[in-house]
């Protein structure tokens, strides 16, 4: 099905009916804004289709009509990003609902569950540098397949913000070059002695 089919039916026989070439009006134009408009509220029109609708009403007004008319086409606008927006939230809604089913539990710990979504980050940085840098190796598809998990698993770090028991993990001493006598890398002039400081 291509994007002029999923047009609302009724918009575009409201549009063959009544605005031939050189017969859109003001109130034609606006007529056809609410169709939509009414249509979205129903069922979410895709953006694909809002653009054909645009290139149709294009097609119908000369120079003239468009300048005239342009602020009220500009109105069709707000649905395609709205389309899209209702499009990306669900998609990451439904992607948060599979994790959730495939691994049920979360980190009590803030920092290992804050590490989960530094992964999904860092998955999505690669495809972009990939994409913009080495785009034979990635596609947009995928950016956005990672952009998608890497939000699902922000919204699992929000969820449990009030549960986190933030417990501080247990440490070791980390011994300095000039205690262990490792030297090959300590800036030149300068005596340093096993278990000891400068000279």
């Amino acid at each position: 099905m291509n994007d002029e089919q999923l047009i609302p039916k009724a918009v575009l026989a409201f549009i063959d009916a009544s605005m031939g070439p050189n017969q859109c009006t003001e109130d034609g134009v606006r007529a056809v804004i609410e169709l939509v408009r009414a249509a979205d509220a129903l069922r979410p029109v895709p953006d694909g289709a809002v653009q054909a609708l645009g290139a149709r009403l294009t097609e119908l007004l000369d120079d003239d009509q468009w300048n005239n008319l342009e602020p009220m086409l500009n109105a069709l606008l707000p649905l395609q990003w709205v389309g899209a927006a209702r499009e990306a939230d669900a998609d990451v809604y439904t992607e948060l609902e599979r994790a959730i089913r495939k691994f049920p539990t979360w980190p009590t710990d803030p920092l290992h569950a804050v590490a989960v979504v530094g992964e999904e980050v860092g998955e999505l940085v690669k495809e972009v540098l990939q994409f913009t840098y080495e785009p034979h190796k990635t596609t947009w598809d995928e950016v956005r397949k990672e952009a998608v998990q890497a939000a699902a698993m922000a919204i699992r770090f929000c969820r449990s913000l009030d549960l986190y028991t933030a417990t501080p993990g247990v440490q070791h001493l980390q011994l300095a070059n000039w205690q262990t006598g490792f030297t090959s890398d300590l800036p030149v002039g300068i005596d340093y002695k096993i278990g000891g400081g400068e000279v």
